[in-house]
């Protein structure tokens, strides 16, 4: 006995649901990979903010004398460059932690400025694991001396080191 034309096209639609139903979920998968990693943002120049990620990037390279040069006349005259690169290494975590930096706002009042920031950690896991996340909130404080900003905490990455010689 032949199926009639409607009991045939029911039974298309139920693959053809799920085929469409998998290309909608790839879709969004994969507009959230792009999102997720667009890089990083882009500040105007001269600004505070600009001038953190100037700092941050550096250090991310390894360029300690690059970061140490991001610091306010304060820092530099209480931390040398030697000490900084001294202490700097004990800071990088060795690669296994991988971590993005997000600015949550920025609190400018000429010549002080406050950058919070939100830093969100990964650790890769093997197996099943898929490793693991975690995120915390700090502060950086900036200030403008001749014309420019530069980071006005002791920082090594986006850690704060509260001992200055």
């Amino acid at each position: 006995m032949d199926a009639s034309p409607a009991a045939s096209s029911r039974g298309i639609r139920g693959p053809v649901a799920i085929i469409g139903g998998l290309i909608v979920v790839v879709v969004l998968l994969v507009a959230f990979v792009l999102a997720s990693n667009r890089g990083p943002a882009v500040y105007p120049v001269g600004s505070p903010e600009a001038a953190f990620q100037r700092y941050l990037a550096a250090w991310d390279a390894g360029d300690f004398p690059g970061a140490y040069a991001a610091f306010s006349s304060r820092i530099r005259t209480r931390v040398t460059l030697e000490d900084y690169r001294a202490m700097a290494p004990r800071y990088t975590y060795g690669g296994s932690d991988q971590q993005r930096v997000v600015l949550l706002n920025a609190n400018v009042r000429e010549p002080a400025a406050t950058l919070n920031l939100r830093v969100e950690h990964w650790s890769p896991g093997g197996g099943l694991s898929g490793g693991s996340s975690w995120s915390a909130t700090t502060s950086v404080a900036m200030v403008k001396e001749d014309g420019a900003w530069y980071v006005d905490d002791y920082l090594a990455g986006v850690d704060q080191l509260g001992y200055m010689p």
